[in-house]
């Protein structure tokens, strides 16, 4: 049995490792459906402009969930994977026929070997509204990082419940929620990824 504070990810136990994805499906209890997909519809226009403003050839949409933010991305032309833990959410995505690739994918384990890309093969990995649902955030930052090639970048938004002014810096976020900030993977001939 894996304990809640293994992080080896092995996930053959009966509980899930903290990045894994849960034996349910959680499609139901995210609201998602084919006719009301855009749960995070308020945030895509400012990370889109981002993501235009970077020009990247290959996207990874890290928790995609219902691939709405990859499918408008995939409708400007960039070549973008959406992956994520839930099944469910992953047939919607695909019901989209958006033009974009979607895979389901467990965070905890290695990106080689999950059938979507290759480590660092992605110029731009984006990652909305994810970090604050996983036991252990690590586990998506190891794997963003591993899926960036050096010099790539990195879009990650939380929500933030705290009152922000123009400006401000709340959680780790510069500014307004609809500014996303940016980070790069730095370019050192180890490659290290977050610990």
């Amino acid at each position: 049995m894996t304990s809640a504070a293994d992080t080896s990810g092995d996930t053959s136990g009966d509980m899930a490792a903290p990045c894994a994805t849960p034996a349910s499906d959680k499609t139901d209890s995210y609201g998602w459906t084919a006719q009301d997909p855009e749960s995070s519809g308020y945030l895509n226009p400012a990370v889109i402009a981002r993501v235009e403003a970077l020009a990247p050839r290959r996207v990874l949409d890290a928790g995609c969930g219902n691939g709405s933010l990859a499918a408008a991305l995939a409708a400007r032309g960039f070549a973008v994977t959406g992956v994520d833990g839930d099944a469910g959410g992953i047939a919607l995505a695909q019901a989209r026929g958006s033009g974009a690739a979607f895979a389901v994918c467990d965070f905890a384990r290695p990106l080689e070997g999950q059938g979507f890309g290759d480590p660092g093969s992605f110029d731009l990995v984006v990652s909305t509204e994810v970090v604050e649902h996983l036991y252990d955030p690590r586990c998506l930052a190891r794997f963003c990082f591993e899926a960036l090639r050096p010099g790539g970048a990195l879009i990650l938004t939380t929500l933030s419940r705290l009152p922000q002014e123009p400006g401000a810096v709340a959680g780790g976020q510069v500014g307004p929620p609809s500014q996303p900030a940016v980070a790069r993977r730095g370019t050192s001939s180890s490659g290290a990824a977050p610990r």
